[in-house]
């Protein structure tokens, strides 16, 4: 369960319909080349997060809900092939994340 309903993405991406099924689309709007400013921490990827940004932040901000945050902050398309061993990428800090919401949840 999420921290805060305001963490689903469907409060934050429009849903479209691709071939009758109705799924959220990531590419509009908020914008998907928003900079987080303040940087929490910069986190060092093991084998066991390859691929999965919801492991990710559920170790660092202790909830699922934040994955699509995590890539977002660090343009990360594809987790399968995006995020590898040795890679770093950057975690915000929960307070700009809650910032970034009021500006763009519909």
């Amino acid at each position: 369960m999420a921290i805060n309903k305001r963490l689903d993405p469907k409060n934050l991406f429009r849903t479209v319909k691709v071939d009758g099924v109705k799924e959220t689309n990531f590419l509009a709007d908020p914008p998907l080349n928003y900079e987080f400013e303040t940087v929490q921490s910069v986190f060092m990827i093991e084998r066991k997060h390859v691929g999965r940004p919801d492991v990710i932040s559920n170790e660092v901000y202790g909830d699922t809900a934040f994955d699509w945050v995590i890539m977002l902050a660090n343009d990360i398309d594809d987790p399968f092939e995006d995020i590898k061993v040795g890679d770093t990428i950057v975690l915000p800090e929960v307070t700009e994340i809650f910032d970034f919401l009021d500006r763009f949840s519909r």
